[in-house]
């Protein structure tokens, strides 16, 4: 049993290799696995603890083994393990490049608060009951995102057909990106961030929703000094919200740089926004609170990242980290040299961390070649 045998629900034993029975005997001399046992997947995907809670008849490599004394819960470090702070410490402190990973040495040192048994029981009750409760909420939540496959599926047939044969103005793509950036906005001014939010935060916000949240607003980036950018395609959506009283960018008094600024309707045109934008709540959220916290500059760097991290994957090109700063920097612009380098290793982290890493499914980001 390796890594991949590690799963959320427990040990999976779908593509499990075979060994002789000496190989066996000797690797369970060190490491047998016994009943209560915790397993921690130490190579590549860091996590996935879980408990044996059958008799095993494996042996296990490169996973790791935590013997569990009768007084103390395995499911409290099951759980432990499992926690944001435990995981984002690990991700952080992990070593290598392509292929991340934690030492036994460092698991062996790594700090673990142990309460008596008597609450770690009364913890693991009420994580238990938390964990079937969101279970059967993914189950509810499932069986309506397949209905909405279903609908999805329903409504482009129609349109094969020749059913559909008019788009409303509110989902035009003009609109829909000035809807997008308007939202955007508004919940920077929820979480007290809508002086970070100008024209160049608007266009990273805009390529995120592309990239990462997976909405489709007709954009042709192109890899501009700041960042994947289509210019023309936002000023499209902002000259379509000015015309209508939503909203406009205009220059700072001092400095360089457009901020947002709500016009006569914004009000007014935000309720219709929130609810043409309604399909794609859930999309949007996850783009814009990825640059929520972050400055201009910060914004621009993990936009770009991610942009050409993406472009290596479509190229068919080894994912380093040298490979992605080369492509984000050296190969992007010029002026993108200027930006310390330690910034790009940064979101690279982050995109790491936070499970943003991308497939190849986001569009290529241009050259500027492409505008001859």
């Amino acid at each position: 049993m390796t890594s991949k045998n590690l799963k959320r629900d427990g040990l999976n034993f779908d593509n499990v290799k075979y060994i002789s029975e000496e190989s066996y005997t000797q690797i369970c001399k060190r490491s047998a696995v016994d009943i209560r046992d915790v397993l921690f997947a130490m190579i590549g995907t860091i996590g996935n603890p879980i408990v044996v809670h059958v008799v095993p008849d494996f042996a296990i490599k490169n996973v790791a083994l935590f013997k569990i004394p009768e007084e103390q819960e395995s499911y409290f470090l099951k759980y432990y393990l499992d926690s944001p702070f435990v995981k984002n410490k690990m991700q952080s402190e992990a070593k290598g490049t392509t292929q991340k990973f934690v030492g036994l040495g460092y698991l062996r040192n790594f700090p673990i608060h142990v309460p008596d048994k008597t609450i770690q029981g009364l913890l693991v009750e009420d994580i238990k009951r938390v964990e079937n409760e969101t279970n059967h909420l993914e189950t509810i939540y499932q069986q309506k995102l397949d209905a909405l496959a279903e609908l999805k599926q329903s409504i482009l047939q129609k349109a094969f057909s020749g059913e559909l044969t008019s788009v409303t103005d509110e989902i035009k793509t003009d609109a829909l990106t000035a809807n997008v950036i308007a939202f955007a906005y508004y919940r920077h001014i929820l979480k007290r961030r809508g002086k970070t939010f100008g024209r160049v935060k608007a266009q990273k916000t805009l390529h995120l929703v592309e990239s990462i949240g997976g909405l489709d607003l007709d954009r042709s980036p192109m890899k501009d000094v700041a960042g994947p950018n289509d210019f023309q395609h936002q000023l499209e959506a902002e000259k379509w919200a000015k015309a209508e009283q939503f909203f406009e960018f205009v220059k700072r008094s001092f400095g360089p740089g457009y901020d947002f600024k709500k016009l006569a309707r914004f009000d007014e045109m935000m309720d219709t926004a929130k609810t043409i934008i309604a399909p794609h709540r859930e999309a949007l959220n996850k783009a814009i609170d990825i640059v929520l916290p972050m400055d201009t500059q910060q914004a621009e760097v993990f936009a770009t990242v991610h942009a050409a991290w993406n472009n290596l994957i479509l190229d068919g090109k080894e994912i380093t980290e040298e490979a992605i700063l080369f492509e984000a920097r050296e190969n992007w612009h010029p002026k993108k040299l200027a930006i310390n380098i330690n910034k790009f290793k940064k979101a690279i982290r982050k995109i790491r961390v936070d499970n943003l890493i991308p497939d190849g499914t986001a569009k290529r980001v241009h050259g500027q070649e492409s505008m001859l």
